[in-house]
């Protein structure tokens, strides 16, 4: 579960870069782009309650449903994080939803919309680099979104699929050598 929060990290790191829309922080001090903010250490044991999930291989259509999950605000005017791991069932959106003046008037293809058009389910602030599970496999990575949980609005996740290539080097990675380059896979 670390080494996954880690890979989350980065990915999510890569993607608000790239758009420039945050800055990474870890506790207090800006993290340089391409550093790790902490490496693991020891292995994680595989056992019939903890176990790898898959990956997904292509973006899934409109209207799959999916579950995002995280330690969040339940609300966008609350300031407490949840105490509790919490998880909300969405579905992927098309882009014209996200396509807002809000959001961003454009996506890149390694964005995913996803939420709920009647509103009240969402994830917010504090659930980035949480997991978006499409159909049994991990599937996107919590970016950002406006507010929480509005009506008519969907929120920003990256797109596993198109990280694979780079995904796989990370976790063969030694923790020694170079990080490798991150590039999206075709």
């Amino acid at each position: 579960m670390i080494l996954l929060a880690v890979i989350l990290m980065i990915i999510l790191d890569a993607a608000f870069g790239k758009r420039g829309h945050r800055k990474r922080i870890i506790g207090g001090h800006p993290v340089p782009p391409g550093k790790l903010p902490f490496i693991l250490v020891n292995a994680i044991a595989v056992t019939p309650g903890v176990k790898p999930i898959s990956r997904s291989t292509s973006r899934p259509p409109s209207g799959t449903k999916c579950t995002v999950s995280g330690w969040g605000l339940t609300k966008s005017t609350g300031t407490d994080a949840s105490r509790f791991l919490l998880e909300v069932e969405i579905e992927i959106l098309s882009f014209s939803v996200c396509e807002t003046p809000e959001l961003g008037e454009t996506f890149e293809e390694s964005e995913i919309c996803a939420g709920v058009m009647k509103g009240g389910h969402d994830s917010c602030r504090g659930d980035s680099g949480g997991p978006l599970v499409c159909s049994g496999t991990f599937t996107g990575v919590v970016s950002f979104g406006y507010d929480c949980g509005l009506p008519q609005f969907g929120a920003i996740y990256t797109d596993v699929a198109k990280f694979k290539t780079w995904v796989d080097k990370m976790i063969a990675w030694d923790g020694h050598s170079s990080l490798p380059r991150m590039r999206k896979s075709k």
